[in-house]
């Protein structure tokens, strides 16, 4: 699931070993691109476990593993 909140700020809800989350907004580098999962507590934390694949047409962030199903992510 795919709820944007901003024109910078996208929120997904994982589905179970889900790794891969379109990037919708423009960005001018990689290291710009910020990305916050849930902690077991629902609160929001940074992680830096992911890569960006910009090889095809819309760009991916991409978790360094598969993610619980319900697990919230912001990508920034």
């Amino acid at each position: 699931m795919i709820e944007a909140n901003s024109n910078t700020t996208i929120y997904y809800t994982a589905t179970e070993g889900q790794t891969s989350f379109a990037l919708t907004f423009p960005y001018a580098s990689e290291s710009d691109i910020k990305c916050y999962i849930t902690n077991a507590s629902g609160v929001y934390e940074q992680t830096t476990a992911f890569t960006i694949d910009a090889t095809g047409t819309t760009p991916y962030l991409v978790m360094n593993n598969g993610l619980t199903a319900g697990t919230g992510v912001k990508i920034q």
